[in-house]
């Protein structure tokens, strides 16, 4: 029987990515926990390349970051735009922004149309870190040139427009510096189902069941799970998947997220 065709080493030519992962994911702990007790290794022997793993788990991250409308890696935001409406600046200058959890607001302004307005003091913003939301509280002593009334508001602003189309701009810093635990294992076995479908392939060859070795008389045979329609790592594959179901769920309410997802 001769031998698959299968991939052994990467190009000579092949330039690695340059994943951004940073100390948030580590191929090892992957590893570890979560293919313990399996060979990542080809069928001759040689180890699966870090950049197959590197790869899955930043696809994972990147998944995740979509599915709950969140940012993990840590990130800047530069003067995000955001649209007026009087009445939520009336209750207390609310806004929503588009990433979430969020570490810092470093710059709020106000402008009219693609003119310069005004910058609102930091000290009056008020930041829902986990959900993204920022409130302006105006206090005494801080508003520099800007013209405040008795009820705390900027005098004209609210009376002038109803609705100001990216008339916000917004520059903050969001994401995680530390995974918290349940998200980071999420990540992690989707990640495991995207490793485990090659090597489920890698077995003894994709889409073959069993083979058999005959010499002298003597035979040796090996039978998987494996099949046309199946890899050989099905049964763990659809115990994350199983999981994930489950999971999902809950990190959406967590997160603030209240869209359906199917995995």
């Amino acid at each position: 029987m001769s031998e698959p065709n299968i991939i052994k080493s990467f190009p000579k030519d092949y330039q690695p990515r340059d994943f951004n992962l940073g100390s948030l994911l580590d191929p090892e702990e992957l590893k570890m926990y979560y293919l313990f007790g399996i060979d990542m290794s080809g069928p001759d022997g040689t180890p699966f390349p870090e950049e197959l793993y590197m790869h899955y788990l930043e696809a994972s991250m990147e998944e995740m970051e979509g599915m709950l409308n969140i940012q993990i890696r840590p990130k800047t935001f530069i003067d995000e735009q955001h649209d007026y409406f009087a009445s939520d600046y009336t209750n207390w200058g609310f806004l929503q922004l588009w990433k979430r959890p969020v570490s810092k607001v470093s710059s709020l302004k106000l402008s009219y149309g693609n003119a310069q307005g005004f910058t609102i003091p930091t000290e009056w913003i008020k930041l829902d870190k986990r959900m993204g939301q920022i409130n302006l509280f105006p206090t005494a002593g801080t508003a520099g040139g800007l013209i405040i009334g008795n009820n705390g508001l900027m005098i004209g602003l609210s009376s002038y427009w109803q609705y100001a189309p990216m008339a916000w701009k917004v520059s903050y810093e969001a994401g995680f510096d530390v995974i918290p635990s349940d998200l980071k294992n999420v990540i992690y076995e989707k990640a495991t189902i995207g490793v485990m479908s090659v090597w489920g392939d890698l077995i003894i060859g994709a889409g073959i069941a069993s083979q058999s070795i005959g010499l002298d008389g003597l035979s040796q045979s090996v039978s998987t799970t494996q099949s046309a329609m199946f890899s050989g790592a099905s049964g763990r594959i659809e115990q994350y998947r199983k999981d994930l179901q489950l999971q999902i769920p809950m990190l959406q309410k967590k997160y603030g997220n209240s869209l359906m997802v199917i995995v």
